[in-house]
This record gives C-alpha cells, sequence and structure tokens, in this order.
C-alpha cells in the first residue's frame, strides 16, 4: 500500500513537471519524457513505468497530466489581477453579490485561456476523462467545470447563502466555462500549436465572448449592459451560435475516443 502510494506521489510530480511541455507534445507519455530529457521528447522510456494503463486509465500519463494542469490552473486563479479592487486591496468581503460575480466571471474567463494554451492536445485529453468501457459518461467533464465555478465564486468573495441562488449561479458559471472551452475546441479551432500564430488569439476572444453571455444570461431582458455592453437579449444569440460551432468540440473528443 505505501509503495502505491510512493508510485502514485513519484507520478504526480513528474506530470507537474512535465507541464512546459504539454503545449509542444500534448497530455501525452512524450511530455513526460521531453521534462526528463531537458525538452527533448522520444526518450527516457524508463518514466513510463510510473504511469501504466491505456490513456483511460487513472494511472496513465494523460490523466496524470490533465490532472496536474487542472489543479495548476486552479491554483494560479488565486493570483489573478482580477482579485484586486481598483486601489489594489485584495477583494472586500463586503462586496455586494453582483460585483463578486463579475470577478468570478472573469476568473473563469482566466482558466479559459489556460485551456487555451494546451488546446491542441485538450481533446484527446478530455476523451480520456470521459472513458467509461465505450460508453462517454459527460458528467465528469460537467464535475471538472464545477470544481472551477467552485473556485472562482469562493476567491471573488461571492456570499450567496446555500438556497436555489447559489446552485443556479454555480451551474451557469460551470456550464458557461463547459460551453466556451467546447466551442474553443471545436476539430477547425483546436488544430495546431501554430495556430497560436495565425488567428488562435480570435479563436480565444470568440470563446470568451461565448462565456460572458452565457454567465450574463441572469439579467432582466431589459436590463443594464453587461462587459462590453452586451444586454441579455445579445447575450441569447450565442446559444445558436454555440449550437452551431461549439457542439463540434464534442465531435472533436468523440473522434479522439475513436467513436
Amino acid at each position: 500500500m505505501a509503495t502505491a502510494a510512493a508510485a502514485a506521489a513519484s507520478a504526480r510530480a513528474v506530470a507537474n513537471g512535465a507541464l512546459a511541455h504539454v503545449p509542444r507534445y500534448g497530455f501525452t507519455i512524450d511530455a513526460i519524457r521531453a521534462s526528463s530529457l531537458g525538452g527533448n521528447g522520444g526518450g527516457g522510456e524508463g518514466v513510463e513505468s510510473l504511469f501504466p494503463g491505456p490513456p483511460g486509465a487513472e494511472t496513465s500519463a494523460m490523466r496524470r497530466l490533465l490532472e496536474a494542469h487542472d489543479a495548476a490552473s486552479l491554483a494560479s486563479m488565486a493570483e489573478s489581477p482580477s482579485l484586486k479592487s481598483s486601489s489594489g486591496n485584495d477583494a472586500q468581503l463586503n462586496d455586494d453579490d453582483e460585483t463578486a460575480y463579475r470577478r468570478a466571471v472573469s476568473l473563469v474567463e482566466s482558466r479559459l485561456r489556460r485551456s487555451f494554451d494546451v488546446r491542441a492536445g485538450l481533446p484527446d485529453a478530455l476523451a480520456s476523462l470521459l472513458i467509461s468501457g465505450r460508453v462517454p459518461n459527460p458528467s465528469t467533464l460537467f464535475q471538472r467545470s464545477g470544481r472551477i465555478a467552485d473556485e472562482a465564486l469562493r476567491l471573488a468573495a461571492w456570499k450567496g447563502d446555500y438556497s436555489m441562488d447559489w446552485y443556479t449561479t454555480r451551474l451557469r458559471l460551470a456550464q458557461s466555462f463547459l460551453l466556451a472551452e467546447l466551442h474553443m475546441l471545436a476539430p477547425n479551432r483546436a488544430s495546431t500549436v501554430d495556430d497560436v500564430e495565425e488567428g488562435g488569439e480570435e479563436t480565444l476572444k470568440g470563446s470568451t465572448e461565448i462565456l460572458r453571455r452565457l454567465a450574463y444570461l441572469r439579467l432582466p431582458l431589459s436590463g443594464p449592459t453587461i462587459g462590453e455592453g452586451q444586454t441579455m437579449e445579445e447575450a441569447l444569440k450565442s446559444t445558436k451560435q454555440w449550437v452551431t460551432w461549439g457542439s463540434r468540440g464534442w465531435l472533436g473528443i468523440f473522434r479522439s475516443m475513436g467513436l
């Protein structure tokens, strides 16, 4: 038991050390090898023993790297400039919930950027998370986005009590991230690392816009403008846009699963 725990701890440490190579090699054993060889993939086969099993196994390199990436990305949210007030102080606990929610949306936007940085390999990694035999299990993706929403609301000092409003706010923010991430991972978007230099920032901008529009759907139709001037009426347009484009992100994931 102690040996298994030590091996798991070693695997997590190695995966954490390999995160810098994920943008180039994806969530693969090659990223692990590149880390062990100072940036050159294709060697260091000895590390493979730390990551047994197929890609869908919890012990696989793909799952360990995704776990490490998600943990590091969550931790990075705490360093976001949006947690500072205009005076440079930390977010105040007495901020109203609307201000705190706006701050939480900004934190989720920063988390989306972390997904953007590794988007070329992310469909395969998310596919490994979905695998349950040969049947996709989408609940794992909802759980993942739920953790992101929880952390964003906590860091933003959103004070909603455990009423229906707490659950609907958490669910809205989690779904906004998930759908924006899928929008970003559509096959014609998450193609290559070189895409960063070939309009990739436009992809991020479009997916961030989807996130904002969905996150602010709770406002009254004739209510105040949000962010860059969107009203809820304009935000509703994002539904059709996601159905047209974001759903293709599922196609990329399913292709990675061989379905």
